[in-house]
């Protein structure tokens, strides 16, 4: 699986030598030493915060740490519009450990051939406050 260490981002276009998005020479995964392979890496641009936290839920149902950026203050404005665009460039990356990235990825193919469907359903119940005596 190629991976970008000026980017810090896996990809699937296994097809090129470079990184379609800065333009460095990809390497393999197994050629990074073993104790880097801990470090977080994109593994894809979500149009918004909310499609990124239902891509997060699926991740993690299938035991993939996972990490959204601007899951912080503004991922607080991006659920509450959903629309909001978080990021630099108008995305939110999702991010995963290096070791992951492989089943990150085949999770990510299975939802774009319409294997896997993600959906409002998939995001978790936020947590009921009990009322206080």
């Amino acid at each position: 699986m190629p991976y970008c260490r000026e980017c810090d981002c896996v990809t699937v276009q296994t097809d090129s030598s470079t990184c379609p998005v800065c333009g460095s020479v990809l390497i393999a995964i197994e050629d990074v030493p073993p104790e880097d392979r801990d470090r977080p890496v994109v593994l894809t641009q979500c149009d918004n915060l909310y499609e990124a936290m239902v891509l997060r839920t699926a991740l993690e149902a299938e035991g993939i740490q996972t990490l959204v950026e601007d899951e912080g203050l503004l991922g607080v404005v991006g659920l509450m519009n959903p629309y909001h665009a978080g990021g630099t460039q108008g995305s939110t990356s999702v991010l995963v450990r290096l070791e992951d990235a492989e089943a990150a990825l085949e999770l990510l193919r299975r939802k774009e051939a319409g294997e896997l469907t993600l959906s409002e359903d998939d995001l978790p119940e936020e947590p009921t406050e009990e009322p206080s005596n």
